[in-house]
């Protein structure tokens, strides 16, 4: 998954791409007392990277951690996914080129 961040949380758009997509009984079940059990279990990880004009720290400890405590945390784990990270680019509107570059070759390494 790859998008940017806006206002603390990923866009609308992601969000109904996984409303849409992740679809109860085909991807995910529940069971009886309402615990997810996801049926993508060969899903070996997932990785969301984002960029964001907010420092990276700002958004895991001031702004509630959205994108690994509820995208990663709860709806790709529910649906199966068993390891889960995030790899954001913060401050992206105050970065240079070296920076940008530098993020890119983290995300190589990463990959």
């Amino acid at each position: 998954m790859i998008f940017p961040i806006w206002w603390a949380d990923m866009p609308a758009i992601v969000k109904g791409f996984e409303d849409k997509v992740f679809l109860k009984n085909k991807i995910y079940e529940e069971t009886k007392t309402r615990q997810l059990v996801g049926r993508l279990t060969n899903i070996k990880e997932v990785l969301a990277i984002t960029t964001s004009a907010a420092p990276t720290f700002y958004l895991k400890y001031f702004c509630g951690d959205v994108i690994k405590k509820a995208m990663l945390g709860h709806t790709f784990k529910s649906i199966g996914a068993r390891q889960r990270r995030w790899l954001n680019f913060g401050n992206i509107s105050q970065s240079t080129a070296e920076k940008r570059q530098a993020f890119l070759e983290k995300l190589a390494e990463k990959i």
